[in-house]
């Protein structure tokens, strides 16, 4: 399981073959179709035990803010923190994911909804529930949802990108913490009302 999300990560599912993983792993191909007749069987086993629980984690976290600026924040730093986290321990994989589009990719998408059991459903309701008690500026939960979601895997993902290109190793746990911790107060400066306090990082110069 871990060969293939880490080959999915780097290829894509549609370019990786089992023939490609049963290489990587030191095994035939044969021994692979053992256990998973075709692409569809690995899929949903990865999808059980590497990709969905990942997801639940965001999921429960997302459930447990009921009320107040603090539970609203650490729930936000726990999924920003799981997506970042899972650039190093699952490279690749949430955008080869998300931003599939090779034959059958919807299907693939079902199967993940699926093996999460109806909890997107319960984290847009939360996230209404927020909105309706004012502890949420009034956006549309699916809005914050495929930022959280889409958005930070893309970036996650690039880790490759955010070192050449903006110096941010993701790969040294002071750098990462501190995208984290950025991402989180940008995320909270937009959903959370103006009335609301939270807390933040020393404010620069001030801009015409």
């Amino acid at each position: 399981m871990a060969i293939a999300a880490r080959l999915i990560g780097q290829h894509g599912f549609d370019a990786t073959s089992i023939k490609t993983i049963a290489t990587a792993a030191g095994v035939s191909t044969g021994t692979v179709q053992h256990h998973f007749p075709n692409k569809g069987d690995l899929w949903a086993a990865l999808v059980d035990e590497v990709i969905a629980p990942a997801m639940r984690s965001d999921a429960e976290a997302a459930a447990a803010t009921t009320a107040g600026a603090a539970s609203i924040d650490d729930a936000v730093t726990r999924s920003i923190t799981a997506r970042i986290e899972a650039a190093v321990t699952r490279p690749g994989l949430s955008a080869a994911i998300l931003l599939d589009a090779s034959p059958h990719a919807e299907e693939r998408l079902a199967v993940i909804l699926d093996a999460l059991g109806g909890q997107r459903d319960q984290v847009l309701q939360t996230m209404e529930m927020l909105v309706a008690s004012g502890q949420l500026r009034p956006i549309d939960p699916r809005s914050l949802a495929a930022l959280l979601s889409i958005g930070l895997a893309a970036l996650s993902s690039a880790p490759l990108a955010l070192k050449a290109m903006l110096g941010i190793n993701l790969d040294d746990p002071t750098q990462r913490q501190r995208l984290i911790t950025d991402l989180t107060q940008i995320v909270l400066r937009g959903v959370l009302p103006t009335t609301t306090t939270t807390t933040t990082a020393a404010p620069g110069p001030d801009l015409p």
